[in-house]
C-alpha cells in the first residue's frame, strides 16, 4: 500500500493523473530544452527583430516554466512562491545582492584585463539596448528578464533541485544560469549573480526577492547603457592601461573584501529572530549576573546594527545616486554644446548627445585670424550608422572630408588662410547605403562587400536614438 502513497506514482486507482514529484533531472531536461530553443529559435529571432526578439525570447522562457509546471501537475504556488516581502529579509537580500554585485565586478575586471574582447561584448549589448526608446528598452531589459528568467530558474529549475543539499542546489542553479547566457566570458559573472539570487530564495522561500534584485541589477545596466559616453561604447577598452600592477590587484582585493563583508552581514540578518515574548520569557529566567551580560550583548548587537546600516548606506547611496543622476541628467548630458573659442585654439568643440535618422547636421562656423599651418583633431565615436565630416571654406569648397562609424585623427596639418570656415558633421542611418554608393564604395573591388559593411553599421531602427561623441579642434 505504501506504493500508492508516493506522490511520484503517476496514476491512482481511479485512473486520474497524480502530481509527479520533481527531481533534479526534470530541471536539467527543461534547461537543455531551453538551450536548444535559444540556439535554434531565439537566436534567429533576435537577429531579425533585435530587442523585440529579446522580448519574444523572455516570453518563451516564461512559457517553458509554466508549461513544465502544469504538465507535471505541480502547484504553481509551490513552484513560484511569491509572498509579501518583509523588512528584515529585504535588507538581508539587499546585502546578498550587493555582495554578489561586488564579487561580479571583481571577476568582470579580471576577465576584461585578460580578455579585452569582453568589453566589445559589453559594447554590443549597450548598442542593442539603446536602439529603442528608454521606456521600452527598460521594460524589455529590466522588467521582463526579472520575471521570466527568475520564474524559470529560481522557480521551476530550482524547485527540481530541492532534493539536493541546499548549497548544491544554489550552486548548480547559479551555474546553469551562467551557462544560459551562452557566452563563455560572461558565464562566471552571471553565475555569481545567479548564486546570489538562489541564496535569497533558499533563505526566504520567497521568489519576490530574486525577482526584485534581478530587476534592480538589470535596471542599473539599462540606465548605464543610455547614459555612459559614446566613446566608451564604441571601442574596446584595455583595462590594463588603467589598472596596472599593484593598483589593479588592490582594486580586486577591495571588491572581494567588500563582497565578503556584505555577505557576512547578510548571513547574520537571514538568521531567524525570536519574538519579543520569547525574549522576555527567557530574560525573566536569567540571574542578575546573566541579565547584565545579556544587556551588554544586546547593546553590542544594537551597535552592530547601526554600523551595518551606515556601512550599507555608504555602499548603496553612491550606486543609487550615480545611476539616478545619470537617468535624470541624460537629456542634459547629451546636449549639443556650442564650440569654444580660446587663445590656444581657433575652435574647440566637444559634445556627447543622442542622434537618430531625423537629427540635423552639426554646423560649426569659425574664423581663422591669419594665414598659416594649423593642426586639426577630429574624433567621431558611435556604435552604429555613419558620420561624415567635412571642412568647408567660406565659398563652400570641401577642403577635407572623412566618414565612418568611429575614428580618431589627431595633429593633422592643415594650411588655412584668413577667413571664415565651417566644420560639418552629417549623420547617416537609413540612407547609409545610399551615401556609400554615392561615394563609389560599391565600385571599389579592393574593399569589403557593401552588404557586409552595412551589416556592421548596426542600423537597426533608424528612429531609435544612439549616443555619439564628437570632438573637433583647430589649433
Amino acid at each position: 500500500m505504501d506504493e500508492f502513497n508516493r506522490t511520484d506514482y503517476n496514476d491512482d486507482l481511479n485512473g486520474e493523473r497524480r502530481p509527479t514529484t520533481l527531481k533534479p533531472y526534470h530541471g536539467l531536461i527543461l534547461f537543455l530544452i531551453v538551450i536548444a530553443l535559444l540556439i535554434y529559435v531565439a537566436t534567429p529571432i533576435q537577429q531579425a527583430f533585435r530587442l523585440y526578439g529579446v522580448a519574444l525570447t523572455e516570453i518563451m522562457l516564461l512559457a517553458c516554466a509554466l508549461i513544465a509546471t502544469f504538465a507535471l501537475k505541480q502547484k504553481p504556488k509551490e513552484i513560484f512562491p511569491f509572498k509579501m516581502p518583509r523588512l528584515r529579509p529585504f535588507f538581508a537580500s539587499l546585502l546578498t545582492w550587493l555582495s554578489a554585485y561586488a564579487l561580479t565586478t571583481a571577476v568582470t575586471l579580471l576577465s576584461m584585463y585578460f580578455f579585452p574582447q569582453l568589453y566589445q561584448v559589453s559594447n554590443a549589448i549597450g548598442s542593442l539596448i539603446t536602439e529603442l526608446p528608454f521606456g521600452l528598452s527598460f521594460f524589455i531589459v529590466a522588467i521582463m528578464p526579472a520575471i521570466c528568467e527568475e520564474m524559470l530558474f529560481r522557480g521551476f529549475i530550482f524547485s527540481s533541485f530541492k532534493r539536493l543539499k541546499p548549497v548544491w542546489a544554489v550552486l548548480l542553479c547559479g551555474l546553469l544560469f551562467g551557462v544560459f547566457h551562452l557566452d563563455p566570458l560572461r558565464t562566471l559573472p552571471t553565475a555569481l549573480l545567479g548564486i546570489g539570487f538562489g541564496y535569497m530564495l533558499i533563505k526566504t522561500d520567497n521568489l519576490i526577492y530574486p525577482v526584485l534584485f534581478h530587476f534592480i541589477n538589470n535596471a542599473l545596466s539599462t540606465i548605464a547603457s543610455f547614459s555612459q559616453p559614446a566613446n566608451e561604447l564604441a571601442q574596446a577598452y584595455d583595462l590594463s592601461t588603467v589598472f596596472s600592477g599593484e593598483m589593479f590587484v588592490v582594486s580586486i582585493v577591495i571588491y572581494v573584501l567588500i563582497a565578503a563583508t556584505l555577505f557576512y552581514f547578510a548571513f547574520r540578518l537571514f538568521k531567524p529572530k525570536k519574538s519579543k515574548a520569547e525574549e522576555a520569557a527567557e530574560y525573566a529566567l536569567l540571574t542578575p549576573e546573566e541579565k547584565v551580560a545579556k544587556d551588554k550583548e544586546n547593546s553590542r548587537k544594537r551597535t552592530n546594527k547601526i554600523v551595518l546600516f551606515i556601512f550599507t548606506l555608504l555602499i548603496v547611496a553612491p550606486i543609487i545616486s550615480s545611476n539616478l543622476s545619470r537617468l535624470f541628467s541624460t537629456s542634459n548630458s547629451y546636449e549639443q554644446t556650442a564650440p569654444q573659442i580660446t587663445a590656444e585654439n581657433i575652435i574647440e568643440y566637444d559634445a556627447q548627445f543622442l542622434f537618430n535618422d531625423e537629427t540635423d547636421a552639426v554646423r560649426l562656423p569659425f574664423y581663422v585670424p591669419a594665414d598659416g599651418e594649423y593642426t586639426m583633431d577630429i574624433i567621431i565615436e558611435s556604435n552604429r550608422g555613419l558620420t561624415e565630416f567635412m571642412l568647408l571654406s567660406a565659398d563652400g569648397e570641401n577642403l577635407f572630408s572623412n566618414y565612418g562609424m568611429y575614428g580618431t585623427m589627431t595633429n593633422l596639418a592643415v594650411p588655412l588662410q584668413q577667413g571664415d570656415y565651417t566644420a560639418l558633421f552629417t549623420f547617416y542611418l537609413s540612407n547609409a547605403e545610399e551615401f556609400l554608393i554615392e561615394m563609389g564604395y560599391d565600385q571599389n573591388t579592393e574593399v569589403e562587400d557593401l552588404s557586409a559593411v552595412i551589416d556592421k553599421l548596426n542600423i537597426g531602427d533608424p528612429v531609435a536614438y544612439t549616443p555619439i561623441h564628437l570632438r573637433f579642434v583647430i589649433k
